[in-house]
């Protein structure tokens, strides 16, 4: 859906700001157990991030998550799996928005809603959407998205400062 689609290019959009260190993480050849990856995303400590979702997310394949996290915005991963890489990109980001928002307003449980509603409706399920049904996925999607105007708001004002030097020096030129 859409609506999907938007919070993905939000969390590439996180991948690619808060950037993580690839070599302080396992290859991506290695087989993480369920266990180590569950303790990896508990030990971010995010007031955002409940057992159910470390349980849901821990579940995702390691090379799957290493993938988002080297690719970043050029990931074409699913929904859960961007969501794992943007979590575990709070280790190295103090700054990262997700250390800084509490559990209602990230909503992680409705993030993961949202993925799962939208698998029942792919794979040739037949499953069709009601009206109401896109209607709130859409709401919730523009929703959580407004969540991180604050640091769009701080990078748009650095993009516009960039594109004013670049003006300034080529009136020059």
């Amino acid at each position: 859906t859409d609506a999907q689609k938007l919070i993905e290019s939000v969390l590439k959009w996180m991948l690619g700001k808060w950037v993580v260190d690839l070599d302080r993480w396992p290859h991506p050849k290695e087989n993480i157990p369920y266990t180590q990856l569950h303790k990896s995303y508990k030990a971010r400590n995010l007031d955002a991030l409940s057992d159910d979702t470390i349980s849901i997310i821990a579940r995702q394949k390691w090379n799957v998550v290493y993938d988002v996290l080297k690719r970043k915005e050029n990931s074409t991963s699913s929904l859960k799996a961007l969501l794992s890489g943007a979590i575990l990109s709070t280790a190295q980001n103090s700054d990262h928005p997700f250390k800084q928002l509490d559990e209602n307003t990230l909503s992680f449980s409705l993030l993961l809603e949202l993925a799962d509603m939208r698998n029942k409706a792919g794979h040739a399920s037949g499953h069709r959407f009601d009206k109401q049904e896109v209607l709130n996925a859409c709401n919730f999607a523009i929703q959580w998205t407004t969540n991180f105007k604050e640091w769009f708001e701080w990078l748009r004002t650095k993009h516009n400062k960039r594109i004013n030097l670049l003006t300034m020096f080529h009136h020059r030129q």
